[in-house]
């Protein structure tokens, strides 16, 4: 997919690091970006360095304000499994 970045995420401080990557790509201060999510500051370091769970509604938000969303998909390894199982590349499982 043409210009679509994706991130591999395997714990949460690689998903406050994606954060802050994506804030400072866009020129974003801490202190602008809660203010567009509503968030405190202290929050969104927080969230961005990985040092607290972070609720799941607020991270929406954020990753709102960056213009992104959060997707769930299956790990790579499932993916060639269920290829193997289907017999190929034919379709969808």
């Amino acid at each position: 997919m043409k210009g679509v970045l994706v991130y591999r995420l395997t714990h949460q401080g690689q998903l406050g690091a994606a954060i802050r990557q994506m804030r400072r790509d866009r020129g974003l201060t801490q202190r602008q970006l809660a203010e567009m999510a509503g968030v405190s500051t202290v929050w969104l370091s927080n969230a961005e360095t990985g040092k607290r769970s972070v609720q799941i509604d607020l991270v929406f938000k954020v990753l709102a304000c960056l213009g992104k969303s959060l997707s769930i998909d299956d790990k790579p390894e499932d993916i060639l499994e269920r290829i193997a199982d289907s017999g190929g590349l034919a379709g969808p499982p």
